[in-house]
């Protein structure tokens, strides 16, 4: 009984250690300068470029009768779009 009371003391101080480190996601600034270039991109009129062609490839695949090639292009469309303040949202806790 002592042997796992000290594996479980173990596990919880990891654990919590673990917790502090993380509670700093999203401070790291080491590619902050491409992540934000790549942002804009995706957010202005590229990612409006890449949804504007998936959807159009989408429509051509329902009237070519590939309805999962077209689900998978409608969905590319709506990544392109909310993809980019998902994932800022996602990394930096924010939402």
């Amino acid at each position: 009984m002592r042997k796992y009371m000290t594996v479980l003391t173990i596990m919880l101080v990891v654990t919590a250690g673990l917790a502090g480190s993380l509670a700093f996601a999203g401070a790291d600034t080491t590619f902050s300068t491409i992540v934000t270039t790549i942002q804009g991109w995706l957010e202005g009129s590229g990612g409006d470029l890449i949804a504007i062609i998936a959807f159009v490839f989408g429509l051509a695949m329902v009237v070519a009768g590939s309805f999962i090639t077209a689900g998978a292009s409608f969905i590319v469309a709506l990544f392109a779009t909310l993809g980019p303040s998902i994932i800022t949202g996602i990394t930096t806790g924010t939402m």
